[in-house]
């Protein structure tokens, strides 16, 4: 069912997807993982679900399984900052009861969530807690002075990524680098936490020089932590829990921290 069946214009989900994506969040309650929100951990974003399942689509398989009650949402963007609403996902007791159901397998405890949290943590893509990270000590050190009149604080990606390269070549290993891409960059612009600007040099180059900036947002937002299992390297089952801990999306636990 590569491209999914469709009733009227509305494309079904298959009944694969969901049960991969119930799997995985199963596991996040399971292990104690995903992202900390309303007092629990279990929450994932749908990148996260994709990374972790291999499963395409996974924004539609989450609404999906969000429609018929087997998970929960709550808001991970801050209006009037980001282009669009942006959601972590977490599982219901419907949604396991589905999963224990179709696998056999023994649920584990799911603790109920608190009240909303006061300050609300910002979602933010693969690679961008290291973003943040050099930007943020841009403004603080003054880098980047004299780019843009009266401030600081402007990096190209080329100096964003230093700091990254230098924890690489210190404790970097296949599976363990801190980098980004341009996707990063521009879902960081569109959650309002970066801003981007084309700056004009007069050292021979044709086209402006593009800069990034951590906004006062930015700079001040909490960002959702990513929390990987604490477990036996070995332990089946673990691989995909480990790898999302360490794609930059938070600093996290154990051997994976600086």
């Amino acid at each position: 069912m590569a491209g999914g069946i469709y009733v009227g214009a509305q494309r079904v989900v298959s009944e694969e997807r969901q049960a991969a994506a119930l799997a995985f969040f199963v596991g996040l309650v399971r292990h104690d993982a995903g992202y900390l929100v309303r007092g629990q951990r279990g929450w994932a974003h749908h990148e996260d679900v994709q990374l972790g399942t291999r499963v395409y689509r996974c924004s539609e398989v989450c609404d999906t399984l969000l429609g018929r009650r087997m998970l929960v949402r709550e808001l991970a963007s801050s209006p009037p900052h980001a282009a669009v609403p942006v959601y972590v996902y977490r599982v219901t007791e419907k949604g396991m009861a589905a999963h224990a159901e179709s696998t056999g397998a023994a649920l584990p405890l799911l603790p109920p969530l608190g009240p909303a949290d006061p300050g609300r943590p910002i979602y933010a893509p693969t690679g961008a807690r290291w973003v943040l990270d050099s930007l943020r000590d841009a403004v603080t050190t003054g880098a980047g002075r004299g780019r843009i009149p009266n401030e600081c604080g402007w990096l190209t990606a080329v100096e964003i990524r230093k700091p990254l390269d230098t924890w690489n070549e210190r404790y970097g290993r296949p599976g363990r680098f801190r980098t980004f891409d341009d996707a990063t960059i521009a879902a960081m612009v569109n959650a309002g936490l970066v801003e981007r600007q084309h700056v004009r040099v007069d050292w021979g180059r044709e086209r402006p020089l593009v800069v990034y900036r951590a906004t006062e947002f930015g700079r001040a937002a909490p960002l959702l932590e990513w929390s990987g299992p604490e477990c036996d390297e070995t332990a089946p089952g673990k691989e995909l829990l480990r790898a999302l801990a360490s794609c930059g999306r938070a600093l996290v636990l154990g051997s994976l921290s600086a």
